[in-house]
């Protein structure tokens, strides 16, 4: 057999990978918003200087401790979780529209401690 019929297996294999590797952190991104947007606004007002790794660790608590309120509320994991979903999403799409249409400078504020450049 020749070496170059083995090749577009691998590459439809790895564009696979690379697909469900994007969504799921996309996914993982849009739960976490959140607790990225509480953390950052308690950084700031409370001048905590947090470095990168207790902001991710501590927004991704909130996340967790924000689903368990929600899921407890609703007595029910399935409509917490729609609930929580419902939520994350419009936290991120407040987020977005408030950088990328009003050309808002808050957004950048709360969120640069998750990204240091």
């Amino acid at each position: 057999m020749p070496p170059d019929s083995q090749e577009p297996e691998k590459d439809i294999v790895s564009d696979i990978i690379g697909y469900v590797l994007f969504f799921v952190l996309l996914g993982a991104a849009i739960l976490v918003v959140p607790g990225m947007v509480v953390l950052g606004l308690i950084n700031r007002m409370l001048t905590l200087n947090l470095d990168v790794a207790q902001l991710w660790t501590f927004s991704i608590l909130f996340t967790i401790v924000g689903y368990g309120i929600i899921a407890i509320r609703k007595r029910s994991a399935m409509a917490g979780f729609k609930r929580y979903l419902l939520i994350a999403s419009i936290t991120l799409a407040f987020v977005l529209v408030s950088f990328f249409g009003f050309k808002a400078a808050w957004p950048i504020l709360l969120l640069q401690g998750f990204f240091p450049t």
